[in-house]
């Protein structure tokens, strides 16, 4: 090692204090490159929003503070989420919401909803450089909420229920820098009417009911509505095969013969659950 007067001059436990900050600064950058690494591959995976019109609630604030280590919280692909016992829809969004100096629940960080897809945040601190709280304290619980279109129009309800991944994961609903969590099922109750069917600026509404098995159906021929109907179905859909031809799309066996549905074309479509599938376009 080379000789550095420096270190000549201090106490060895000064300097196994020095190298000990060193290899925290060390990991801790390394978990911050790793945590929005892992954010930034699972959200550039995810479909668009502007695919599904989908617009952020009018009621939360939408400027997060980003001024600290995240937090990263997975909701995993396929996880149920459920409102009176009903799956929300695409384009509803899920929030992550922190208490700001008045005990007031603010928004940290927002996602929506595409059947099928995980969902990833990045939540963050309080910037200890202004004066107003403005994220999550250490170790503050993360409360969640959905924002659900369907509801009256669109209303903000708390989440109840929450499952979250305590084998691979070690945090849950607590905020800590360079945490990680995983939630695999949410579920919250309402005596609002979320089954009234959301306002669509007068776009054609295309609508399917499937029943738990095999069912029919006839497409309009639209490209984006294949997209939209095997994002929306997401773990659901076991098999599409055309009642005429040989076409197919089998997800678990990774077989995908059917580039888009045709007009007027019949389909047959199996699935493992009764779904409604519904979209504007």
């Amino acid at each position: 090692m080379k000789d550095l007067p420096i270190l000549r001059t201090l106490s060895q436990r000064t300097i196994f204090v020095i190298l000990v900050s060193m290899l925290l600064a060390f990991h801790a950058n390394s978990a911050f490159s790793q945590t929005t690494e892992t954010f930034t591959t699972l959200q550039n995976q995810r479909t668009d929003a502007k695919d599904y019109d989908c617009v952020f609630p009018p009621e939360w604030n939408s400027v997060f503070s980003a001024a600290t280590t995240p937090h990263l919280i997975i909701i995993k692909e396929g996880a149920p989420l459920t409102i009176n016992g009903i799956r929300i829809n695409t384009c509803d969004y899920v929030g992550c919401f922190y208490e700001d100096d008045n005990g007031n629940l603010k928004c940290g960080a927002a996602n929506f909803l595409v059947q099928g897809e995980s969902i990833p945040f990045l939540v963050f601190g309080d910037d200890p450089d202004t004066p107003e709280k403005d994220g999550f304290s250490y170790a503050e619980t993360i409360h969640f909420r959905f924002f659900s279109w369907p509801c009256a129009g669109g209303k903000t309800i708390d989440v109840e229920t929450i499952i979250f991944d305590t084998i691979s994961y070690q945090t849950t609903n607590k905020w800590y820098p360079l945490g990680q969590s995983e939630i695999t099922s949410m579920t919250a109750f309402t005596e609002i009417d979320c089954q009234i069917a959301a306002t669509d600026s007068g776009k054609e509404k295309v609508s399917f009911t499937f029943k738990k098995g095999w069912n029919t159906f006839t497409c309009a021929g639209n490209e984006q509505d294949t997209k939209k109907i095997m994002s929306l179905l997401g773990g659901r859909l076991i098999v599409i095969k055309e009642v005429k031809g040989t076409g197919i799309i089998w997800p678990e066996q990774g077989i995908s013969t059917i580039s888009g549905f045709l007009q007027g074309k019949d389909y047959m479509i199996k699935v493992s659950e009764d779904c409604d599938v519904c979209f504007s376009r």
